[in-house]
């Protein structure tokens, strides 16, 4: 009988130690940031219009740090693109219309 003692006994040491230890690790201050790398292409803009949403479907970098493809929502579902030293291509699809039917609509930047 008295070994279950020691066992129950040595189990919630244990659990208590690594509790508070866990606790405390999660207390600690968290930090995060972005390093910003310079910009060494251009940005070139494509206004592509009014849809219901857009992805990135394929981006052929010119540099593995500098190149980028973004697309952004403007107000009222106005889409835009910006390439920095890449061919991006982008995918479109229409707001459904009377006949609860969408297009889809390819654009590149470059």
């Amino acid at each position: 009988m008295k070994q279950w003692h020691v066992v129950i006994g040595l189990f919630f040491i244990f659990t208590g130690y690594f509790s508070v230890s866990t606790y405390a690790k999660s207390t600690q201050a968290f930090s995060a940031g972005v390093i910003a790398q310079e910009q060494i292409f251009p940005i070139k803009v494509l206004q592509l219009g009014n849809y219901a949403r857009c992805a990135v479907v394929s981006a052929q970098k010119e540099d593995a740090f500098y190149s980028a493809c973004y697309i952004k929502k403007q107000s009222q579902s106005n889409w835009i693109a910006e390439s920095a030293g890449a061919r991006c291509e982008i995918r479109c699809i229409t707001h459904l219309d009377k006949n609860g039917l969408s297009q889809t609509t390819y654009f590149t930047a470059q």
